[in-house]
């Protein structure tokens, strides 16, 4: 009997099992719009200066990209155990499936990975590789995490918008004025529109000892709040695009139907059962409605 190929075999089949839940506590869906968000700005940089002149750096820059969230978001899984039993979560470290402690270490690897990448690239990738991990770390542990209260996590999240944007100007070597409206309306809306998730994890952020909105102030206030926000981020976008930044008005469009969405599912009375998560998911799909609008847009002025 070949017990070493079996034993082989078998620490092999735990490793991709390993890895396949890790990626599944990263989220996918936030790993796929980050990456979207990345290719978004190289695209508009290519746009302004007629193309994209070396695929080497944009190819780079991505991986760093991916590392990096994959890193931060894996650990905000080990982070944020408590409170993710306490919601009822079915990820792979809340039930279990993947055992805590290899979480934090592939996390640890993934975010060490990410800096060789970005020093490929050059001084402003590893700026902006530093600056997601940092705010990606301290978002989730030390003695006062970000998370914790509404304006550091709001900070947080932006933080980590713009580093994405960031590094696709970095890739690409320019910095068009449509990047910077984009990245700035879109940080914006990645915090306010973020705190949507806020609405369906109340026990858990009790729990936890979180001071969202809904845990202070109730939901009633928090879904206002919520609401108020994203139409100020909404309208901030159309302004500063159609001011400034033309070709990023039908994506202004698209963000302004999905915050009319997102503000219907916060304030009109809700008839049946609704996800409690609705509002979050039309926060999500706008982000990527926003990104394709602009890649549609630059394909056809090209």
């Amino acid at each position: 009997m070949d017990l070493m190929g079996g034993a082989t075999m078998s620490r092999s089949s735990q490793l991709t099992k390993t890895l396949a839940a890790a990626l599944v506590e990263s989220r996918p869906v936030v790993q796929a719009v980050s990456l979207l968000r990345f290719f978004t700005a190289v695209v508009l940089a290519g746009t302004a200066i007629g193309g994209i002149r070396e695929l080497l750096p944009v190819l780079t820059s991505a991986t760093a990209v991916f590392l990096s969230a994959f890193a931060v978001y894996l650990a905000n899984g080990v982070a944020d155990v408590v409170e993710d039993r306490a919601n009822g979560s079915r990820r792979p470290i809340a039930s279990g499936r993947l055992d805590e402690r290899h979480a934090a270490l592939l996390a640890a690897a993934a975010g060490g990975l990410a800096v060789p990448f970005a020093l490929s690239v050059g001084p402003p990738a590893v700026v902006a590789v530093t600056a997601y991990l940092a705010a990606g770390i301290a978002y989730s542990f030390g003695p006062l995490p970000l998370k914790n209260r509404v304006s550091t996590f709001m900070s947080a999240v932006a933080v980590l918008g713009v580093s994405t944007y960031a590094l696709g100007v970095a890739a690409v070597g320019a910095l068009p004025l449509e990047v910077v409206v984009l990245a700035l309306s879109m940080s914006g809306w990645m915090a306010c529109g973020g705190l949507s998730k806020d609405l369906s994890d109340v026990v858990g952020d009790r729990v936890a000892g979180r001071r969202t909105w809904p845990v202070v102030f109730g939901m009633r206030v928090a879904r206002r709040a919520t609401a108020g926000a994203t139409v100020l981020v909404a309208i901030g976008f159309g302004v500063a695009a159609a001011l400034v930044a033309p070709l990023l008005v039908p994506a202004a469009l698209a963000a302004a139907a999905g915050a009319t969405v997102l503000v219907a599912e916060l304030l009109l009375p809700q008839e049946g059962a609704r996800p409690a998560r609705r509002p979050y998911q039309v926060f999500m799909w706008t982000q990527y409605a926003v990104h394709l609008v602009v890649l549609a847009t630059c394909l056809l002025v090209l």
